[in-house]
């Protein structure tokens, strides 16, 4: 007893040095060291600077753990999991169901204008649930446990606490201080408290078991590229350009295999339009890695796909028509890194699914496609984008859409036939 006593004394001493004394990075993002760097990475080097994680939402998973066996675990169910829904049959069901969700969504909004983020968030969950949790996606009703609200709650507070959780004094007051006194502890109470409608044993899950497993990186990865591709390609494309890409959708849904390759007139397929959302959007920014001698290094995935002259004279610009002009190839590109280490790379075997995610082999860009897809038939030519009360959230000022906590959360859409008032959520 007295020795736990002395290693928590130890803990928290050195949780307190380090919080006074943050570390700073060593960031890389040329290709050869992030390779390297990538190549390298072990359990424990990737776990480390995601403790983080464990603390906001008492998970253990891929990211998180330094078990092999957990790692693995997790690494075999999801791809599993992803593998059932990467057919063209699978795909069609989750493209109809996107339609179904966002159609019933704004059927029900009690406002003429609708939150276009709250709008991707929820459609986005569902599709998640109904990939990784068919048994919950399948009991979604609105007579039934889980709501509207609660998925927009889910969501808002995955989103919160995700990143609550990169702020150090906060990780601190909840590992260390009162309950009531922690904004993360209070935030994952409600979080829970939903969560539970659908998961009701949850609070006694192992960390392994934890549905946040999954949940986490899945939604929190997923809609906020669903939602940058979406206002690129709908709200902020012109003319001729947004109806060429607008088609190339609609040829994927209806046949998502073939036309993934399938280029128009131009030489443009839609793989196109999502790995250049991918590029100047990707859903991890940078992939930190400590090191066995006390160094904190960060692969800066967001630079690499920004900066460079493999990515022409405009690479601030969303431009998929990049990849015909330039000839750039989304496996081959080797400054192409949004699912993190490139598949192919030789190494020693030990980081073949440490910096790899495993949707880049199974489906995840096309799901991205699926699900933009759907909410650009939703959202048809009479729907209008309502500017925000938050300047921040001036989507035509010629700069890359801005990522946080609160991004485009005072967009809205309404029908031009329908005087908007008010957006409520």
């Amino acid at each position: 007893m007295i020795t736990q006593l002395f290693q928590n004394i130890i803990t928290f001493l050195t949780s307190l040095y380090n919080l006074l004394f943050p570390q700073t990075p060593t960031f890389y993002h040329e290709t050869a060291p992030c390779t390297a760097l990538l190549q390298e990475t072990t359990l424990t080097k990737r776990a480390l600077p995601n403790r983080r994680l464990i603390t906001a939402f008492g998970i253990e998973n891929a990211f998180t753990t330094i078990s092999p066996q957990i790692h693995q675990n997790f690494l075999n169910k999801v791809s599993a999991l992803l593998e059932k829904s990467n057919n063209d049959i699978s795909r069609r069901f989750l493209a109809a169901d996107a339609l179904r969700i966002g159609q019933e969504y704004i059927e029900r909004s009690p406002s003429p204008i609708v939150s276009l983020s709250k709008l991707v968030q929820v459609v986005v969950f569902r599709t998640v649930l109904t990939i990784f949790f068919p048994h919950v996606a399948k009991g979604f009703t609105e007579d039934g446990l889980l709501k509207d609200i609660d998925v927009k709650i889910i969501s808002a507070q995955i989103n919160k606490l995700w990143y609550d959780s990169k702020d150090p004094w906060k990780v601190f007051a909840a590992q260390y201080g009162p309950r009531r006194w922690s904004s993360i502890m209070r935030e994952r109470e409600i979080l829970l408290e939903r969560l539970e409608l659908q998961f009701p044993w949850y609070r006694t899950y192992l960390p392994q078991r934890n549905p946040l497993n999954i949940l986490v990186p899945a939604h929190q990865g997923l809609w906020g590229v669903v939602l940058r591709c979406l206002i690129e390609v709908r709200f902020r494309s012109q003319g001729e350009r947004r109806r060429e890409w607008m088609e190339l959708f609609r040829w994927f849904l209806g046949e998502p295999t073939e036309a993934w390759h399938r280029g128009n007139e131009k030489g443009l397929e839609v793989q196109m339009i999502v790995a250049e959302t991918l590029r100047l959007y990707p859903p991890t920014k940078r992939m930190y890695i400590q090191q066995e001698d006390g160094r904190l290094d960060a692969v800066d995935i967001e630079k690499m796909h920004r900066v460079g002259e493999r990515w022409g004279d405009d690479p601030l610009v969303f431009r998929p028509e990049r990849w015909v002009e330039i000839g750039l190839d989304v496996v081959g590109t080797d400054c192409y890194m949004p699912f993190g280490r490139k598949v192919g790379v030789e190494g020693d075997g030990k980081a073949d699914t440490v910096s790899q995610c495993p949707s880049r082999l199974r489906g995840g860009p096309k799901l991205i496609a699926v699900i933009v897809g759907a909410l650009l038939e939703l959202l048809d030519e009479e729907w209008e984008l309502e500017d925000g009360w938050d300047m921040k959230d001036d989507i035509f000022d010629g700069e890359p859409l801005r990522s946080g906590k609160d991004a485009y959360e005072s967009l809205g859409l309404w029908r031009r036939h329908i005087q908007p008032f008010e957006i409520l959520d």
